[in-house]
């Protein structure tokens, strides 16, 4: 086993969520539910029902087990679901989809 160290972090989440969102170029504006991912198979694309209720802009990653996830077929991402695939079988990621911008007919 390795060894190593790990803390909790001081600063209000606010504040935290708030220094993330300035440090990246575009503010998320949604945030859909966590969701636990698991891939049955590698290499092959599968569907996710994300919850967000629009079509998402990307997803933050918060873990992978036991392999890489990857978003697939961007283009087919809707209001209920979108794709992903890991690199490997049996492989589990945690994440939330965002939306980083406003649509247009909202």
């Amino acid at each position: 086993m390795s060894a190593g160290y790990e803390r909790f972090v001081d600063d209000d989440t606010g504040e935290a969520i708030g220094r993330l969102e300035a440090a990246i170029a575009t503010p998320v504006v949604a945030v859909g539910p966590m969701l636990e991912v698991f891939f049955v198979a590698g290499g092959v694309a599968r569907d996710v029902q994300h919850g967000l209720g629009v079509t998402p802009t990307g997803y933050l990653l918060l873990l992978e087990v036991g392999g890489h996830v990857c978003a697939t077929d961007v283009e087919l991402w809707n209001d209920t679901l979108a794709f992903l695939m890991a690199d490997t079988p049996n492989m589990r990621a945690r994440l939330r989809f965002v939306l980083t911008e406003v649509p247009s007919d909202a």
